[in-house]
């Protein structure tokens, strides 16, 4: 299976606007001292989108390049997810804000997704987002770790 850079660029794109959401509401708070937790998570979260975006770029060069510029996207997704859960109002995004913006009839549920790299992840765990850019990378590594020992 190929990596869909077009959904990666979506999940990027969406994802880059919850870091301009926050950062604008971060701003109209004005007090960066009673809001150091979520000026933290943003900085945090603004470097790994920016490096995101980079990764599209570099996953223009191959398959395993886009392979790997899905899965980085993927895994940022999935620290993303957790820092908003129950914090949208502080970000100034709706809930469920990462499960937009894909159309899930381009791209096949019934592919197993679950585990991205890590192994960490159930595919419900992971934002839809991320769950329909990546391809089977944990069956990947699955089926290499079992031809290494010849089962």
């Amino acid at each position: 299976m190929t990596a869909d850079l077009n959904a990666a660029k979506a999940v990027i794109d969406i994802a880059t606007e919850v870091v301009d959401q926050a950062t604008r509401k971060l701003a109209a708070a004005g007090d960066l001292e009673a809001n150091q937790v979520i000026a933290y998570d943003l900085a945090h979260a603004a470097a790994t989108v920016d490096t995101g975006r980079a990764m599209l770029g570099y996953g223009e060069k191959g398959d395993l390049e886009a392979k790997l510029a899905c899965a980085y996207i993927a895994d940022l997704i999935a620290e993303l997810a957790p820092k908003l859960f129950g914090r949208e109002a502080e970000w100034g995004v709706e809930p469920n804000v990462l499960d937009e913006g894909i159309d899930l009839d381009q791209h096949d549920p019934a592919v197993n997704h679950g585990g991205l790299l890590s192994g960490q992840f159930s595919l419900g765990t992971v934002p839809l987002a991320a769950r329909y850019c990546v391809g089977d990378v944990a069956g990947e590594r699955r089926d290499r770790a079992q031809a290494a020992r010849g089962t």
